[in-house]
């Protein structure tokens, strides 16, 4: 998918236990971004790590109504779009993305 043509209608629902992945390219790089399996409350939304520091996100500001929102679906091409901003490096310039399951299990990434 191209990130600037994204709809909410673009994002595929999952096998239940596993999670849904989106990858995000550009030219410089990659950022993957996890919503939940499930919610206990509501719609399940998207998880991210910025950089290498662990610490997971899952909300981000949004400037139009000056709070900061839980990005589920409906709320997820405004993120990866850079509508919604989250702490740096944020999500700005990404051009392709392509969205894959992960059982529950997790994987890994190396630079191998």
């Amino acid at each position: 998918h191209l990130v600037g043509g994204l709809t909410t209608n673009d994002i595929p629902a999952a096998q239940a236990n596993w999670y849904l992945i989106a990858m995000l390219v550009k030219a410089d790089g990659y950022h993957f971004v996890r919503r939940q399996r499930k919610s206990a409350f509501g719609e399940p939304f998207w998880k991210w790590k910025q950089g290498n520091g662990g610490e997971e996100e899952r909300n981000a500001y949004d400037p139009g109504t000056n709070s900061w929102v839980d990005v589920t679906n409906a709320r997820f091409p405004e993120l990866v779009k850079g509508q919604l901003r989250a702490d740096m490096p944020g999500y700005a310039g990404w051009v392709r993305l392509a969205f894959f399951e992960v059982h529950n299990d997790g994987f890994v990434v190396t630079a191998s």
